[in-house]
């Protein structure tokens, strides 16, 4: 598809030019081609621009050599630097002045965006927090970039887009309660980390709730197949763009309708708000269990009991339930792996469908709080087998979602209609959105996405930054 655009530049001018190419299958690529297009296609293209309208047409068809070896255009030393930068840059960046270094960040949005962060830096350095802050060299929307002391996350009120960077230390003995803090303010979209110390960055990757956790490089630059990418909490809602359920999602598929109609359910015991919170709270901080002791306690309670059973953890077991190794370029490494999301709340309109939803979620790992209206013996099999699981009979008014507290999905088969009062109910509860799983057997949407990308090339991390710790503390 490029073919048109690179042969004409490169053979027939004689230009130099960079090319990209994303790693990954197509049906990974695809998925991030439909993202981008979606993103980019209304306001930009994916061709840039290859000149500047301050050029003349003389200057912009001058060989850039000629122009270097006879001193530029009128012999001005900008005219020979900007040449010579010229010579070896692709053609995507041509005369594009926010690659120079003097250029390097860009002005803000607007006026009111430029007015707000000046005033957070005013408050900032009225409280003696600045440690360091460049003039302002240009005209515009640009603000200096600064930096400023905090004593940690939790001092942070809202997120500051522009050029700030604030600096915290911590004692190397208080990691866990710096991860705490961060996990706190419930955003969870990149992380980086700089550490010599392997144990350290197990710790971290355990404790830590993003998407994409970067150790020793920078944190910009996800590539589609290597680097999923994507938060959660109020980062992100999934799936991960480039990740292997994103196409999926896209996808418009047949759902049942509610199998129990609202005025049958209504004629069930009518469940209060405590009572469900209730049951929430006696699921949370159950030990999670392994992998196959999950699996085999729910044979153990089912097996020759349910003949659907083996059918609905089929797709469980295809899930990167430890992790999987992406492609990547040499010295990087890239794990991609998911994880359980939580207390999940299961809806079922009959016992068949409370049993689906309840074992795909306690067979990746989360725990889970059934509300039927009628619980049978196969349901109640399920308790009798030390599974994370708590049950309530009754019918709960979707409205009260909105009340509840402490559990992250919420499982309701149906379509259209029947699920606008749930969905209602969520969007109205502060926090993170979260999802409602209106599938039958879909065990990807119980689950949250994280990928680890660690430089293993970068021996013992940024030295700079360790060389400058002190030994009781780390930043």
């Amino acid at each position: 598809m490029g073919e048109a655009l690179y042969r004409p530049v490169t053979e027939d001018e004689g230009y130099r030019c960079r090319i990209y190419a994303p790693v990954g299958r197509h049906r990974d690529l695809l998925a991030y081609l439909v993202r981008r297009l979606l993103e980019n296609g209304a306001n930009s293209s994916f061709v840039n621009q290859i000149t500047g309208l301050q050029f003349s047409p003389e200057e912009i068809a001058a060989d850039p050599v000629e122009m270097i070896e006879n001193g530029g255009a009128g012999g001005s030393a900008d005219a020979r630097g900007r040449c010579s930068a010229e010579r070896d840059s692709g053609i995507a960046r041509r005369r594009d002045r926010r690659w120079a270094l003097a250029t390097d960040i860009g002005p803000v949005i607007d006026r009111e965006s430029q007015q707000n962060i000046e005033a957070y830096c005013q408050e900032m350095e009225s409280q003696g927090r600045l440690l360091k802050k460049l003039d302002r060299t240009r005209p515009g929307f640009s603000v200096p970039p600064a930096v400023y002391r905090i004593k940690g996350i939790e001092a942070l009120e809202r997120e500051v887009f522009g050029p700030i960077l604030h600096v915290a230390s911590f004692a190397t003995d208080g990691i866990e309660r710096v991860i705490d803090a961060v996990n706190g303010r419930g955003y969870g979209l990149t992380f980086g980390l700089h550490t010599r110390i392997d144990k350290r960055v197990q710790r971290v990757i355990a404790r830590l709730r993003v998407g994409n956790l970067y150790v020793n490089r920078n944190q910009i630059g996800a590539v589609v197949g290597s680097q999923p990418f994507d938060g959660e909490g109020l980062s992100g809602t999934g799936p991960k763009a480039g990740g292997p359920f994103y196409v999926s999602r896209l996808r418009q598929t047949r759902l049942a309708t509610l199998a129990m109609k609202r005025g049958e359910m209504e004629q069930t015991n009518d469940l209060t708000t405590s009572t469900v919170q209730c049951a929430i709270d006696q699921v949370v901080g159950l030990p999670v269990l392994s992998i196959r002791e999950r699996f085999d306690r729910l044979r153990s309670a089912l097996a020759g009991r349910w003949s659907d059973l083996e059918e609905v953890l089929l797709p469980v077991k295809a899930l990167p339930l430890v992790h999987w190794e992406l492609p990547g370029p040499t010295g990087e490494s890239n794990r991609y792996a998911v994880h359980p999301g939580g207390v999940v709340l299961c809806f079922g309109t009959s016992e068949s469908e409370g049993l689906t939803q309840a074992c795909q979620a306690l067979a990746i790992g989360n725990t889970v709080v059934v509300v039927l209206s009628y619980l049978g013996p196969l349901m109640k099999g399920l308790l009798d087998n030390n599974l994370p699981i708590v049950m309530v009979e009754g019918y709960l008014e979707p409205a009260r979602l909105s009340e509840l507290s402490e559990f992250h999905a919420v499982a309701l088969e149906g379509q259209g209609e029947s699920l606008r009062p749930y969905r209602t109910a969520l969007a109205a509860r502060q926090g993170p959105l979260l999802p409602l799983i209106a599938g039958v057997v879909g065990p990807e949407a119980y689950v949250v996405e994280r990928h680890v990308c660690v430089d293993t090339t970068a021996a013992g991390g940024n030295a700079s930054l360790l060389m400058d710790s002190k030994p009781d503390a780390a930043s």
